[in-house]
């Protein structure tokens, strides 16, 4: 008799499990876990300054008997620009503020010019080039909140991956009394996968303003070029880039 009441005590403890397992599982398929917290949109414009590595000296072969040599190289420095919308994941954690997620833009010219010394020798010193990569960058881009210091600063840590377009151009140019018929023009488009790694600072104005300073750092790899069907000249399009923001929360 005892056996046969444990025996019952179990199964109507069993049957209590499942019964909450089941109405537990009801509840969720009713009523699902959203993947955003709320209907809230984050938009960011940002204007900043980008830095790729400087080029080495690279062999420019005209045919199999005449190689030019690329020196001299200098980088100019032109604006970029990013664009992001992002909502709130519904994710918390004891250090985290929030979690923003969505795509992102960036757009960033890669600019280099320098001297062409014909048959590698300086005194062959006849032309100039220009070194170009026009690159559309498109990202799913994260943003990480960390609770805030001092108040009001909160400071984020940012990961993405995506693919770029990089359009490409070379262009030399005669030096005066040269004779232009040997200039050489290239241009060619490539899409790149890229990862994005970075950090930045938000200071929120209001409830609906905030200004933000973002390090984003794109890793696009080298783009070759085949200015000839000979050996190739590569760029490298990794960067550094520093934007200021100003974001708007819908």
């Amino acid at each position: 008799m005892y056996c046969h009441s444990r025996w019952y005590s179990w199964k109507t403890r069993l049957l209590n499990i499942n019964l909450l397992l089941w109405i537990s599982h009801a509840s969720i398929a009713a009523h699902p876990l959203p993947v955003f917290l709320d209907d809230t949109l984050s938009l960011t414009g940002g204007i900043g300054y980008t830095t790729f590595p400087n080029p080495s000296d690279q062999q420019l072969s005209i045919s199999p008997y005449v190689t030019d040599l690329l020196t001299n190289s200098r980088q100019h420095h032109i604006a970029s620009y990013s664009f992001h919308a992002q909502k709130q994941l519904n994710i918390h954690g004891n250090h985290i503020h929030k979690i923003m997620l969505g795509p992102a833009f960036y757009y960033q010219t890669s600019h280099y010019s320098g001297d062409v010394w014909e048959m590698t020798l300086p005194e062959f010193y006849n032309y100039q080039y220009d070194f170009k990569s026009k690159n559309s960058v498109f990202l799913l881009e994260s943003d990480i909140y960390l609770k805030p210091v001092a108040g009001k600063l909160f400071p984020f840590l940012t990961a993405g991956a995506g693919f770029s377009i990089a359009h490409t151009s070379y262009d030399d140019h005669a030096l005066p009394d040269i004779p232009a018929d040997s200039e050489i023009h290239w241009s060619r488009s490539r899409v790149k996968a890229v990862y994005e790694l970075g950090a930045g600072l938000t200071i929120p104005v209001n409830t609906h303003w905030a200004f933000n300073l973002r390090y984003a750092y794109l890793n696009m790899g080298k783009v070759s070029t085949t200015m000839t069907p000979f050996q190739p000249v590569s760029i490298n399009l990794n960067s550094q880039n520093v934007f200021f923001g100003i974001n708007y929360s819908v």
